[in-house]
């Protein structure tokens, strides 16, 4: 009998023997799609492009595939640990530009020159009622 099931059962299972893919985890690919190579450098999709625009990946395009070299992430990895850059700083918070900010102060002035205070609000609150005049 070479199969593990019993041969009036119809059903084979594969024995130990047999092909299998037990040797692949050993094998580092050469390419990887974006998807994965972000889950290596632990980033999302906006800062992995960012990367491929800045030429700090290498990547082309097989038919509607890209695939990024793992050479390249290497690189990567060991050009930021040369800057010291992943050591020594740290990811600085979000600030508002300056941009908002002017926008926020001429609002302001909008309201001032219309003569109503800033914190009221143009339209009415919900659930108020406002009076009809008659013509």
């Amino acid at each position: 009998m070479n199969s593990v099931g019993s041969d009036d059962s119809g059903y084979r299972r594969r024995s130990d023997t047999s092909r299998s893919c037990a040797g692949r985890d050993d094998i580092e690919p050469l390419l990887v799609r974006p998807r994965k190579a972000w889950r290596i450098l632990d980033c999302g999709n906006t800062r992995g492009y960012e990367l491929l625009a800045d030429g700090e990946l290498d990547s082309f395009i097989d038919g509607r595939a890209r695939w990024i070299t793992m050479e390249s992430i290497h690189s990567y990895i060991e050009r930021r640990l040369a800057e010291g850059v992943a050591s020594s700083t740290r990811p600085q918070p979000r600030r508002p530009t300056s941009d908002r900010g002017e926008e926020r102060s001429s609002g302001d002035s909008a309201h001032k020159a219309t003569g109503s205070p800033a914190n009221t609000p143009s339209r009415p609150v919900r659930g108020t009622r406002i009076a009809k005049v008659a013509p």
